[in-house]
């Protein structure tokens, strides 16, 4: 199975990290109050010039608390993505689909489409079940990721739980960015996975030891929940790991699960205006799916595998809202790619991955769900809304999900979606396209 590590072996180092070349006491901190002073200063001072009396004299504020809270009630979040980081993650698939839902970070990662699965890394090591199950998963896809098969690599990491490893996550991140995934992990309406939390927890001590005064917890959440702890600050992102997406749920009530998309018109309930004006990710990434209100239209995916949500998060120019995962285990899809449909292999893989669900629902009542969520395997079928604007219709999405080296699901919805609005608009879209 190759190696079978614990979540204490997430790893988080910093590759780059901003200083001024020129003058080592000049840092992240002091950037910020530049860009701050650049944005409220009319004498238009330079670096030079706040720094003989140090930018936190240089405003008379007494720490730099203070000095977020007074960007922040005047609307500027500049200072907070005026310098960036560089981060290497080692952790396992279930933390990097949480961190790659943030838009305020860019990431570059380890394909599992063109890797091999050698690495698991796990809270419940020590459950004799649980490894026996990863054992199962990891025998079938050695299996089927043979030169002999005509079943793809891509296909075969289906079968593969969410513990895999992922080696190599490269973020480009800012404080921003731990202003989300400090929100996403103290919502009352996430359950975040502990994998996600512990390295977050680790990419922050890192950088706080090089810069205490820029990268500050209590500076950070000040900013996200300002000074009446209203927890309303932040953008709304497609989170997996929610309680629940109600809307996306009635969704699935009456969809055409045999379609792989279809157009959807939806009337908002007062209910989700309540959830999104608190903040919960679900609603709010709903609510973004279209203009008008109470009255939205986009398409819908009723069942995209967890790599094919992932990929189509990961695109963040097109507004999307997801089913929780822990509905989606609830009800138990398995999507069954191509390449494995009819082949030797497709009854042992649907077999697998059913067994590999049903072990996540007898673990939960153990361990939680956000921490059983790891067995889940990458088959599991989730639902997805998905609303492109225009500039993705003619461009941006649609060119490069609709190519031919594009993930499948994706390939196909995006086609299909193309097709419907070549009918509904009379243009051919799909000649603009080339």
């Amino acid at each position: 199975m190759g190696d079978l590590l614990s979540n204490e072996n997430i790893e988080v180092k910093v590759l780059d990290f901003p200083e001024n070349p020129n003058d080592s006491d000049w840092g992240p901190f002091e950037t910020a109050v530049y860009t701050g002073r650049t944005t409220y200063d009319q004498k238009g001072e330079s670096p030079t010039e706040i720094k003989k009396t140090g930018p936190r004299e240089h405003w008379n504020m007494k720490s730099s608390k203070e000095f977020y809270n007074f960007m922040a009630s005047r609307g500027q979040s500049t200072p907070l993505t005026a310098t960036n980081h560089g981060l290497q993650y080692k952790v396992p698939r279930v933390a990097t689909l949480a961190l790659c839902s943030s838009d305020y970070a860019r990431f570059m990662q380890e394909s599992q489409r063109y890797v091999d699965v050698d690495t698991m890394m796990s809270k419940l090591i020590d459950d004799e079940e649980v490894r026996e199950m990863y054992e199962d998963m990891i025998s079938l896809y050695n299996d089927m990721n043979q030169e002999e098969t005509d079943v793809r690599k891509e296909d075969a990491r289906y079968i593969t739980p969410l513990a895999t490893g992922a080696k190599h996550i490269h973020e480009n991140g800012n404080l921003l960015s731990f202003a989300n995934y400090f929100r996403l992990i103290e919502s009352d309406y996430n359950d975040m996975p502990p994998a996600f939390e512990l390295a977050v927890d680790k990419a922050y001590k890192e950088l706080n030891e090089l810069e205490p005064r820029y990268y500050d917890k209590e500076v950070i959440e000040s900013f996200v929940y300002g000074e009446e702890g209203d927890k309303n600050r932040g953008h709304a992102v497609p989170n997996i790991f929610t309680e629940s997406n109600p809307a996306v749920n009635e969704l699935l009530e009456r969809a055409d699960t045999d379609s792989m998309v279809e157009k959807i018109s939806y009337t908002v309930d007062e209910r989700i205006v309540e959830r999104a004006s608190e903040m919960d990710d679900a609603s709010r990434t709903f609510l973004n799916l279209d203009k008008g209100l109470p009255e939205l239209e986009f398409f819908f995916a009723p069942n995209f595998s967890i790599p094919a949500v992932h990929q189509a998060i990961r695109h963040d120019t097109v507004e999307m809202s997801p089913e929780s995962i822990y509905d989606a285990a609830k009800r138990g899809e398995v999507v069954v790619p191509k390449t494995i449909r009819g082949t030797r292999f497709e009854e042992d893989y649907k077999s697998v991955a059913k067994e590999a669900i049903g072990l996540y629902h007898e673990k939960k009542d153990d361990y939680g769900k956000s921490e059983a969520v790891e067995i889940l395997p990458h088959a599991l079928g989730m639902g997805l809304a998905i609303s492109p604007d225009n500039d993705n219709l003619l461009g941006n999405f649609m060119n490069q999900r609709t190519k031919e080296d594009a993930q499948w699901e994706i390939r196909e919805v995006a086609q299909e979606i193309l097709d419907q609005a070549s009918v509904e608009s009379g243009f051919d879209l799909e000649r603009l396209l080339e």
